[in-house]
């Protein structure tokens, strides 16, 4: 199937034709950036950065799972196709965690501190995950 049949079937009829279930459509749909639109149809329970996904962190007692990244990176988009679009992994994220997705673009405040800490802890910067609790989250 070519890149703008695929790009047609799953805009108008809400399907993935590369993993070949349906999408179920989560938060991030009604968010503006394109980056989060694109994790829209994961399976994962996704939030984004908001005061309802911190207090319902607190509220469940669940850490979060932060992940931050932006459009023009290649390895946030692998890593959705390997590992974010799996119901197995979906199922076990969405019952043991809060998982808030943030646009680097459009976050930059947060993608700033947390990749401070990220250099401060590790050395090193780039694509973001990071597990947090309902304390250590801004």
């Amino acid at each position: 199937m070519g890149f703008i049949s695929c790009i047609i079937t799953n805009i108008f009829f809400n399907y993935n034709v590369y993993n070949t279930r349906a999408m179920k459509i989560n938060r991030l749909s009604k968010e503006t950036s394109a980056y989060l639109k694109k994790h829209a149809g994961n399976p994962i329970s996704w939030f984004p950065w908001c005061k309802v996904a911190l207090d319902k962190a607190g509220l469940k007692n669940k850490p979060i799972l932060l992940s931050i990244g932006y459009s023009a990176c290649h390895w946030p988009h692998i890593m959705a196709h390997e590992s974010l679009e799996d119901e197995e992994t979906a199922k076990i994220m969405n019952e043991y965690f809060i998982s808030i997705r943030v646009d680097r673009e459009e976050g930059s405040d947060l993608d700033k501190i947390y990749q401070i800490s990220q250099i401060l802890l590790n050395k090193r910067t780039g694509n973001l995950d990071k597990f947090l609790s309902r304390v250590n989250a801004l």
